[in-house]
């Protein structure tokens, strides 16, 4: 990520929060966990398991679709919306590493197809 996005993140985190970010960056187990923990239930939810009953409603876009009152183009929208937040949280994740992984570690962004 550029140097001045590196700059506005200096303004508003402390050192203590720096390191940590840092440790987190370079941690890919723990980076990786908590990515999948905050995107699944965007990403799993009304997926069906062995041994789950079938629950269209868990499912955030089915439940979506089978309230009537919406029109295709407000459902669309919604998709759209919830789209760009998964998006943006997957970015988010990304700019972390370029920010504060350490250069000598090598870390970089794993492709996590399960997500």
């Amino acid at each position: 990520m550029s140097a001045t996005r590196k700059a506005q993140a200096d303004l508003y985190l402390n050192d203590v929060e720096k390191a940590q970010l840092a440790a987190f960056a370079d941690n890919p187990t723990m980076f990786e966990a908590v990515k999948k923990v905050i995107l699944a239930p965007a990403l799993y939810d009304g997926r069906m398991f062995p041994g789950e009953d079938f629950d269209p409603s868990y499912n955030h876009t089915l439940n979506l679709v089978s309230k009537g009152d919406r029109s295709d183009e407000e459902i669309a929208k919604k998709l759209r919306a919830q789209w760009e937040a998964i998006n943006y949280i997957g970015h988010a994740f990304a700019e972390v590493l370029s920010l504060y992984a350490s250069p000598k570690s090598g870390k970089k962004a794993i492709h996590n197809r399960g997500l």
